[in-house]
């Protein structure tokens, strides 16, 4: 195999690993241009991300360009000038225009994590772990005009665990996807086997989770409940209101158990936990952090606040 020109195109965490396990593989790949998002959000930690691979291309003086359209001139004629093989997405957040695709000899790909056509757009991870899905992985697919939709060019699976959140979750598919994208270049440049087309009657979307989305609703079953506090952990964090506080959840129980009690009751406060009525069976929160304080075990919690929670009182959803 020939070295490969390389546009990579990304600019979170999971790319960040991408990325670096491109430069590390030099003999296969060439990374001549690195392309991120303008950012236009406040967003702290996606800003990070996106300065950690701006200072990675520094340090290997890899041209490197920041776009907020694609389409426009300055952004085409850049990605034209590295005259590069292949395009490389991973976590990057924008269309790439049609009069792209055709510029590399080799096309572009991306990085998707889920099993397609299952679970296109934004929140993968969380709507596998929100769905209660028992298996996920890694697709890499041809990018194509409709989002996600491309041919499945390789895919790799990965078991969820019951008690993956998204951030232990994300961090078992980056390792993945590094070797599925090797994979997939392999079967491109070899020209091993054809590629396969999705099953449109089988695809399902995910949309951007929100702030708000995190807000608990007590009338929602404890099992689905639980899993949301694994899906938005480690953002934006599953929270209630009481005593006019936002008290976030990073982790909890489902506790078997019936009650007369209407959904959003303490149900019993002990040193296991704080356990709240919902729709179905009990919520035991397990660990837990008020605003402006550390996370902690509720049974920590306890040992300085035995009156802020007591049994029969009403949360608010």
């Amino acid at each position: 195999m020939k070295t490969l020109r390389v546009i990579f195109a990304g600019n979170s965490d999971f790319s960040l690993e991408n990325l670096s396990f491109l430069l590390k593989n030099k003999k296969i790949f060439s990374v001549v241009g690195i392309l991120t998002k303008q950012s236009i959000s406040s967003n702290r930690k996606k800003n990070i991300f996106t300065n950690q691979i701006k200072l990675l291309a520094n340090d290997r003086s890899i041209s490197f360009f920041e776009s907020k359209d694609l389409t426009e001139k300055r952004s085409f004629q850049w990605i034209e000038d590295k005259k590069a093989d292949i395009m490389i997405i991973s976590s990057f957040g924008l269309i790439i225009p049609n009069d792209l695709l055709n510029k590399f000899l080799f096309g572009c790909i991306n990085v998707h994590c889920s099993l397609l056509p299952k679970w296109r757009g934004p929140s993968p991870i969380q709507y596998a772990i929100m769905n209660n899905d028992k298996i996920t992985g890694v697709s890499i697919i041809q990018v194509s005009p409709k989002i996600d939709s491309g041919d499945i060019i390789y895919q790799k699976v990965c078991i969820i665990k019951k008690n993956d959140t998204t951030k232990t979750l994300t961090e078992r598919l980056k390792s993945i996807s590094s070797i599925a994208i090797l994979k997939a270049i392999n079967l491109i440049f070899n020209k091993k086997r054809s590629f396969k087309k999705q099953d449109e009657s089988l695809s399902s979307y995910t949309r951007k989770i929100k702030k708000i989305d995190a807000k608990i609703n007590w009338m929602l079953p404890a099992c689905e409940i639980e899993r949301r506090t694994r899906a938005f952990n480690p953002w934006p964090v599953s929270f209630f209101v009481f005593k006019n506080k936002n008290i976030r959840i990073f982790e909890s129980l489902v506790i078997k158990k019936s009650t007369s009690l209407s959904p959003g009751t303490i149900f019993s406060v002990t040193k296991d936990g704080l356990d709240i009525v919902t729709s179905k069976n009990v919520l035991r929160i397990v660990k837990l952090q008020f605003p402006g304080r550390k996370i902690l075990y509720f049974k920590e919690f306890l040992n300085s606040n035995k009156k802020f929670f007591y049994s029969g009182e009403k949360l608010l959803f």
